[in-house]
């Protein structure tokens, strides 16, 4: 059967390295380059699944944090797909390595640039794709892919002294991951410091989903609804009754309150934030019907 579509599976090296190498300066691979690193990674996931050679590989000569990649509608591999479709055509299909390098300071495409981050991570990925003609064959080798590929794909010591070289870091592991892999990386540390709560926003904006509503262990209630996440939080005149059944002060409250600002900002998650006065609404389990008629009083007020 022929096919006018083409199906893609997101990838990325993820990159650990050690805190003595960190640095957060953009360094960019030029095109030759980015295609000799591709065609390693290829070759190296060919040895387990030689159906890869079949495939087109487009990726971008850059690493980056996960806060960048992790965005609503995953931007970055949202626009490697749009490049794909223009170098790629499903019709008269041919195997192809295409790399996104540059030679300037930046990328012409602003998306691929990569942006320096505040927190102290020693964690970041390099992504990159692969495209088939959408089919029957094309999704079942895809499935076994997604299924398969982070346990049945060493990389060789060769690929990680290139990489040390490319992008001035001491590394202590490299792997191959999917971009699901990476999303249950993300959500694994949120649920590690006792932040699934917070995961199940993140989940609801990035895959758009129309509705999610969660308290967090700090009383942050957080209601995400198509657009934006409002984040509702005590005023410091009802703090003490509103929140006496959690075991911190105003200042850990609103240096909470900060961090989750701050966080929504890294990802590009649109929020905004609602003081509620009303000590009465923080007194029982937040439901939809609640926040909805909370939300509508503060915007009448205004």
């Amino acid at each position: 059967m022929t096919t006018t579509n083409l199906l893609p599976l997101e990838f990325c090296l993820v990159i650990q390295y050690k805190e003595s190498s960190q640095t957060d300066a953009p360094r960019y691979l030029d095109k030759d380059q980015t295609n000799a690193l591709l065609q390693e990674i290829g070759q190296n996931i060919a040895t387990q699944f030689p159906k890869m050679q079949e495939t087109g590989l487009i990726g971008i000569g850059s690493i980056y944090h996960l806060n960048q990649i992790i965005r609503p509608n995953f931007p970055i591999y949202t626009q490697l797909f749009e490049l794909a479709k223009v170098r790629f055509r499903a019709k008269t299909f041919k195997p192809l390595i295409v790399g996104i390098g540059t030679e300037a300071e930046k990328f012409d495409i602003d998306i691929f640039n990569k942006e320096t981050s505040d927190f102290k991570e020693v964690l970041q990925v390099l992504p990159f794709l692969t495209v088939m003609p959408d089919n029957d064959e094309a999704r079942t080798f895809f499935d076994e892919l997604n299924e398969s590929l982070t346990t049945n794909t060493p990389l060789s010591n060769a690929m990680t002294e290139r990489l040390e070289s490319l992008f001035g870091l001491e590394i202590d592991n490299i792997s191959i991951a999917t971009l699901a892999d990476i999303n249950g990386l993300f959500a694994a540390q949120l649920i590690q410091i006792g932040l699934e709560e917070l995961w199940h926003i993140i989940k609801a904006v990035i895959f758009n989903l129309s509705e999610e509503l969660q308290t967090l262990g700090s009383g942050h209630v957080l209601y995400w609804k198509l657009d934006e996440v409002v984040i509702l939080t005590a005023h410091e005149k009802i703090f003490d009754e509103a929140m006496r059944d959690y075991q911190q002060n105003f200042e850990t409250y609103r240096t909470t309150t900060l961090r989750l600002e701050h966080l929504f900002k890294s990802h590009r998650i649109p929020f905004t934030r609602q003081e509620v006065m009303d000590v009465e609404f923080f007194k029982a389990p937040a439901t939809v019907e609640r926040v909805r008629e909370q939300i509508g009083s503060h915007i009448k007020a205004l």
